[in-house]
């Protein structure tokens, strides 16, 4: 929904929204001449240059290894040099290295796209498999990057929708009455105590309320251009748990409809 806001905070759920929708992802196209490495976010794909890539030479033979039909025997990419060790897992082994420069311990998704082979010989051997979040069949080293774009895409989507669903289960695992509340009265007061872990917003919900100067209680109304009156407390609450560093998701209409549209996690 477009809306222009003249005051002097910000609409942060729209910046939750936003953020939500944008999502930081790493993608590495194995492709048959380069091995490169793209940064995303949200749809935008940059190719990075540097810090060992884009990979090329033996890299780029990383799974091609096959067997001769009916012999058993292992074509030269696979075979062990000296040291025991084939050229496969030489070539997963640089890319690790330069993929250790760019990922360090951010939590970052990585997203691999190359073909069947090349995607199992890099998922069996990388020590940065606990970091790939999918993997998406493709047979070139995609030189339009928006072929690259429109590839990676709906995979990243599936991941946002799962992200909301394991949001909402996190919820839901926590508990009774005692562990999550629900309601936006009491959401506002515990979120002001700092007890606020995870908080679930529905898209579209906003809430008009005076707030009592005296107990910062608050009371719903339907006209939130009244004086005194917060045009939105929903939004002050996602706001206030971001602030004591609590997270928050904003989930699709009718997620909480059990929770009455907005529902809290709480740290204890």
């Amino acid at each position: 929904r477009e809306r222009v806001v003249v005051d002097d905070t910000f609409a942060t759920r729209d910046l939750v929204r936003a953020f939500q929708r944008s999502p930081r992802y790493w993608v590495v196209t194995l492709g048959p001449k380069l091995t490169r490495l793209f940064e995303g976010v949200g749809f935008d794909l940059s190719e990075v240059h540097g810090g060992g890539f884009p990979l090329n030479g033996t890299s780029s033979r990383v799974g091609t290894a096959t067997r001769s039909a009916g012999r058993g025997r292992v074509s030269r990419d696979s075979r062990r040099d000296g040291a025991g060790t084939t050229s496969i897992e030489k070539s997963v082994h640089e890319l690790d290295d330069a993929l250790t420069v760019h990922l360090h311990d951010d939590p970052i998704p990585l997203v691999l796209v190359g073909t069947e082979p090349r995607l199992a010989a890099v998922a069996r051997r990388t020590r940065h498999r606990h970091k790939i979040a999918a993997t998406v069949r493709g047979a070139t080293d995609y030189p339009v990057l928006a072929d690259l774009r429109l590839r990676v895409w709906p995979v990243v989507e599936s991941m946002l929708r799962e992200e909301t669903a394991d949001a909402v289960a996190e919820l839901e695992r926590a508990g009774g009455a005692s562990r999550h509340i629900s309601g936006v009265a009491e959401t506002w007061t515990l979120a002001n105590q700092g007890r606020g872990d995870l908080l679930l917003v529905e898209e579209s919900f906003e809430y008009p309320a005076r707030i009592d100067p005296n107990n910062g209680q608050v009371t719903g109304t339907a006209d939130r251009d009244q004086p005194g009156v917060v045009d939105d407390l929903v939004d002050e609450i996602i706001e206030v748990v971001l602030a004591k560093r609590g997270r928050c998701h904003i989930v699709a209409d009718g997620s909480l409809a059990r929770y009455d549209r907005i529902a809290m996690k709480l740290r204890y």
